[in-house]
């Protein structure tokens, strides 16, 4: 049978995956064992890594390895595509699979390094910045915009806001442990997008959210399930619920909720309140 000795952790598009964040660490190893005793047989088969499906869309590099001692060691394994990823190991001499744990593969990965740390990311003119409420020392932040092969828009009965209204999808993970902060994104469209769109006052601006956990809606009703073949569901292999997020109350904010849409020299500014733990990929 076959096992993962280490996991994949997140890491930057194209690089080496190692089982430490951001190409730290060792190369990903899979272990060809005896399930009855447990312990490592010594072949040399081959064993290949695809990615699984369900897990972000992707060219997978560096995917096949022959085993030393029934240890079969992937030291040139990357990515070329952000995304929430899983591996799956295989061997023609063995009937058996197995999967690793989720890992990111992102255009951006962080670590926070103090108390009130916050992430940015810049792509073309637009700006994202997400701050933790109690952010950890350590903590593991990965980002990306607008991930390959999936589709995120609100054109569905009661929101009808096309794909062509939908300035940039933000992606995102931030592995606090077991802090799970609450999150606040400041999200800036630049300007020049701005101009290209009628009805473009900060009032006429909302917040599509997709999450893998149920929320409230702008409607006051529960969100839908994703409704499209090619949507976060079909992305993730998951149920997503995705709808327009309501303002939030001023006095009593209950996340996920819009705090607020204001101008800033023609750019419109978004800041949003998400929830502790919800989720670990945005």
């Amino acid at each position: 049978m076959l096992r993962f000795a280490n996991q994949p952790k997140t890491t930057r598009t194209r690089r080496l995956t190692r089982d430490g964040r951001d190409s730290e660490g060792d190369a990903i190893r899979v272990e060809i064992y005896d399930p009855v005793t447990g312990k490592t047989i010594d072949t040399d088969v081959e064993v290949t890594l695809t990615l699984r499906l369900g897990s972000g869309r992707g060219n997978l590099s560096g995917g096949t390895a022959t085993a030393v001692g029934g240890v079969a060691t992937f030291a040139d394994l990357s990515i070329d595509t952000p995304g929430l990823f899983t591996l799956e190991a295989s061997s023609a001499g063995d009937k058996d699979t197995t999967v690793s744990q989720g890992f990111m593969v992102a255009d951006t990965v962080e670590t926070c390094t103090g108390p009130d740390c916050s992430f940015t990311e810049t792509k073309g003119d637009h700006t994202y910045t997400t701050t933790p409420q109690q952010s950890r020392l350590g903590a593991e932040w990965a980002s990306a915009a607008n991930l390959p092969g999936v589709k995120v828009s609100c054109d569905f009965d009661p929101f009808f806001y096309s794909d062509d209204r939908q300035p940039n999808a933000i992606w995102y993970s931030y592995d606090d442990e077991d802090t799970q902060s609450a999150k606040e994104i400041q999200i800036v469209i630049h300007k020049s997008l701005v101009d290209q769109t009628p009805d473009n006052a900060p009032s006429d601006y909302r917040v599509a959210y997709s999450s893998p956990v149920r929320f409230t809606d702008r409607t006051g009703s529960p969100a839908r399930e994703d409704p499209w073949p090619d949507g976060p569901s079909a992305y993730f292999g998951t149920t997503w619920f995705t709808g327009l997020l309501p303002d939030c109350d001023p006095q009593d904010p209950v996340a996920p909720c819009v705090l607020k849409w204001a101008d800033d020299g023609g750019n419109r500014v978004a800041t949003v309140l998400t929830p502790p733990g919800d989720p670990f990929i945005r």
